[in-house]
């Protein structure tokens, strides 16, 4: 999955497939790592973002993780934190959603 998306960025078929095989994995550490690592180069995949927080729904500390690596992206890519279509804003307001339906809790310290 990482070789096809990396090879066609933003592939949603690659990240489907990635989701439905670690929806069927106990790999929650090495997915988030992969995913922080990955949203970190690939700021623009709005198909990785939508798989972050697909994966992550339901695990407190995987969004809470998510949520402060959006904080960090937006304070180092703040052109592209203004793009009201682009994969930051997606990733923020999925993230806003969990954090005010009660999915997760606030960040252990303030974002940058």
């Amino acid at each position: 999955c990482e070789e096809l998306a990396g090879r066609f960025p933003r592939n949603y078929n690659a990240w489907t497939h990635r989701l439905w095989i670690s929806n069927r994995l106990d790999n929650s550490d090495q997915e988030l790592h992969f995913l922080r690592r990955w949203l970190d180069t690939h700021v623009t995949d709005y198909s990785a973002a939508h798989y972050a927080v697909t994966r992550a729904t339901g695990d407190a500390e995987a969004l809470t993780a998510l949520r402060e690596l959006c904080f960090a992206l937006k304070a180092r890519y703040p052109h592209l934190a203004q793009d009201r279509k682009g994969a930051l804003v997606y990733l923020e307001r999925c993230l806003s959603h969990a954090y005010f339906t009660g999915t997760f809790r606030e960040p252990a310290s303030p974002p940058p």
